[in-house]
This record gives C-alpha cells, sequence and structure tokens, in this order.
C-alpha cells in the first residue's frame, strides 16, 4: 500500500493521529496493514487507536471531505 485512500465503504470511525493530533476517518473493515489502520486521506494510525463514532477534537479536512460531511465551526468564534 502507498499510501493512497482507503475505498469509501461504510460510515467511518474516527481515530485521533499521535502524529498530527487531528481526527482522522477509519474504515475498521477495509483491508490495513498489519498493526496500524490507513485513513480514508492516508495517514496511519497505531492499531492500538481508540476509535469512536463522532471526532474527537479537531478532524482531518481530508477525511471530512472523504467521509462527505460538513466542516465544524470553531468554538469560541475566533478568527479562522
Amino acid at each position: 500500500m502507498s499510501g493512497d485512500p482507503v475505498p469509501v465503504g461504510t460510515a467511518p470511525r474516527w481515530g485521533v493521529s499521535s502524529l498530527d493530533w487531528c481526527s482522522h476517518a477509519v474504515d475498521e473493515d477495509a483491508d490495513h496493514p498489519y498493526g496500524v489502520y490507513v485513513a480514508r486521506c492516508g495517514q496511519r494510525l497505531f492499531m492500538g487507536t481508540s476509535l469512536y463514532d463522532e471526532a474527537p477534537g479537531w478532524m482531518c479536512l481530508l477525511c471530512l471531505r472523504w467521509a462527505g460531511q460538513p466542516r465544524p465551526e470553531r468554538e469560541g468564534g475566533g478568527a479562522e
């Protein structure tokens, strides 16, 4: 696997990467390499990463596009 996005199937689960601290969309049932999940954007997450139904924290913009979800608004009303 060369880091290509994983084909979209069912609704993704979300896991936080320890590299960029963003939530990435993961298809649990996809064929992942041993020891890692490959997110829809191609980012690799350690297989021990907890997966959630809703994304905790900041979401990866590429994964949002692949997941087909609108981008959440920032909390606190700060300038973007």
